[in-house]
Parts: C-alpha cells; sequence; structure tokens
C-alpha cells in the first residue's frame, strides 16, 4: 500500500539518517511509518535518536518489518514505537493503526 493514498503530504527516505533530516527540514511530522532493517542506521537506533530529540520525542512511530519475534517487538516498544505490524502486512491492519493513531492526536501528517 502507497501512504499517498492517505495523504499527499508523505515524506520518504531510504534510511533513518534521511529520515532525520527530512524531519528537521519538514517542520511538524504527525506519523512515521519506519522498517527495522535499513542501511546506516536501523530502525531501532532511528527510534533511540528520535526518542532523545525533544523536537520530535512525541511523534507516533509504526514499526513495519519482516522481524516477527518477540524480541524485536519487544525492544521497538520497549523503545517507545507506537505500534509494531510484521510483513507481510494486512494493508486494512496499517491503515486501522494510523486511523487509531490519528483519532488521539488532533491534526496528522503523514
Amino acid at each position: 500500500m502507497s501512504l499517498q493514498k492517505i495523504s499527499d503530504l508523505v515524506l520518504q527516505a531510504e534510511n533513518g539518517l534521511k529520515a532525520i533530516e527530512k524531519l528537521h527540514q519538514a517542520g511538524e511530522v504527525g506519523l512515521v511509518v519506519c522498517d527495522l532493517e535499513m542501511p546506516f542506521m536501523n530502525g531501532f537506533q532511528f527510534l533511540k535518536a528520535i526518542r532523545k530529540n525533544a523536537n520530535f520525542s512525541n511523534i507516533p512511530i509504526i514499526i513495519l518489518t519482516s522481524r516477527d519475534s518477540e524480541k524485536h517487538r519487544s525492544l521497538a516498544l520497549e523503545l517507545s514505537a507506537t505500534a509494531y505490524l510484521t510483513k507481510p502486512y494486512n494493508e486494512q491492519e496499517l491503515l486501522n493503526a494510523i486511523v487509531n493513531i490519528a483519532n488521539q492526536k488532533s491534526t496528522l501528517s503523514i
């Protein structure tokens, strides 16, 4: 599924370092969907970096990954991931997670 189906305000980055750079450039971001397996900065490192930054610490982060072990899930949630979904994923499950997060916020920009 393309996130552009639900918002035309989607930023994409090929790795965690680029994602942090884009977050700095973008201003307000309402939600991040992130994989655990990325070059240069994996998803766990990305979560740690985001949660340390006061400007980004409250951004909801959905982890979408092929890593389906309880160890990976537990660590991601311990690092304050908002939701954890595994690939192959059900499109409706991802949409439901996004809608649930959006309902908890007054505005949503993806």
